[in-house]
């Protein structure tokens, strides 16, 4: 799953480099195409970890307000706090915005892979 979330994390990456890069209808598709994939491989690597390291009797509740939690910050962000940015800054702002919110998880892949995979190869 941490494979599938760093794969996520460079499809981000490239679906900003892509919506930076210009603003013709081929910019636009390529980049949201390549941000949707990333979103469900991340979404369902998370989902999964998620699922993993809670106790079973608690897995159902525990999903449910994972899912209240991202799809309320999904629904902010679609529209009052990206509407907004885009506003004051432009589309060049809203890219560069969601694209700072994804190198932020950057070193936390790089740190928790390491660990991680370290702790599962010597139980």
């Amino acid at each position: 799953t941490r494979a599938v979330a760093a794969c996520g994390v460079v499809l981000f990456v490239l679906g900003a480099a892509v919506l930076a890069a210009g603003h013709t209808p081929t910019h636009f598709t390529v980049g949201m195409g390549l941000c949707g994939v990333a979103w469900n491989l991340s979404f369902s690597a998370g989902t999964i970890q998620l699922t993993l390291q809670t106790p079973h009797h608690e897995a159902t509740a525990v999903q449910g307000a994972n899912d209240f939690v991202v799809f309320l910050a999904a629904g902010l962000g679609a529209y009052p706090l990206s509407g907004g940015l885009f506003e004051a800054c432009g589309w060049r702002g809203v890219v560069v915005a969601s694209a700072a919110l994804v190198f932020g998880l950057v070193p936390v892949l790089a740190v928790e892979m390491p660990s991680r995979n370290a702790a599962e190869a010597h139980p």
